[in-house]
């Protein structure tokens, strides 16, 4: 598979399509673009680093989240600025997360954004702008079709259904 040639056109999908049909970053002083005081970063979808690896305003390290057979999948860190053309696909979906249930894909807000995104607390994902959404489902839809792709957006699932189960514990 050429790295390429995959994600390329799907990062196209998202030019001039954000989340509202407005810069949503003035609502929230770009809080999603913003290193707090701890290392934060967005997961790349699979082979995703091989295509932004020589990017010069971020770094790529291992995260300790496994898919497929023992893929591990890479942290993407950047320094609260970037060319938008080089974000990884998370920054270009965000705060939509694929999600998989009964075998078919969802999109929901993603349960890890909702700490730093007002649209993440306060949305729907069918309130954002609907050619964001129906371009997301298209991506993720091609992502499944990838080797370990159904295996990565399983994990994402995981992922988001331990951390709500985990808030929900510390906010009753």
């Amino acid at each position: 598979m050429n790295v390429y040639d995959f994600y390329i056109p799907i990062y196209e999908m998202f030019d001039g399509i954000t989340p509202l049909s407005k810069d949503c970053g003035k609502l929230c002083d770009s809080a999603c673009c913003k290193d707090g005081e701890e290392k934060t970063g967005m997961l790349l979808f699979p082979h995703e680093e091989k295509l932004l690896s020589n990017v010069p305003f971020a770094e790529i390290e291992d995260s300790n989240c496994e898919f497929g057979e023992k893929e591990v999948a890479k942290l993407f860190f950047c320094e609260g600025h970037c060319n938008r053309k080089f974000r990884p696909l998370a920054c270009r979906i965000f705060p939509l997360m694929p999600y998989l249930k009964n075998g078919k894909i969802k999109l929901i807000m993603n349960p890890m954004a909702k700490n730093i995104c007002p649209l993440a607390r306060s949305l729907k994902p069918k309130d954002l702008e609907p050619a964001f959404v129906k371009n997301v489902k298209k991506a993720m839809n091609r992502v499944l079709k990838l080797k370990d792709g159904r295996d990565y957006i399983l994990m994402l699932s995981e992922i988001a259904d331990d951390f709500t189960s985990l808030n929900n514990k510390f906010t009753k």
